[in-house]
């Protein structure tokens, strides 16, 4: 199940379980880039997959 969110609330959400920031950075852009997620609110979350790792 793909959920649909804003990119605030994904970090809401992570920043709530992860240690520390490196954590929760590694943790969103994993989930946006596997398609777990779909992140709405904004036009640059297509440059943003495409950036290189």
């Amino acid at each position: 199940m793909k959920l649909t969110v804003t990119l605030r609330d994904l970090i809401s959400a992570v920043s709530e379980y992860a240690d520390d920031e490196n954590e929760i950075v590694a943790t969103v852009v994993h989930l946006i880039r596997s398609g777990r997620v779909r992140l709405v609110g904004g036009s640059w979350s297509d440059d943003f997959l495409e950036s290189p790792a």
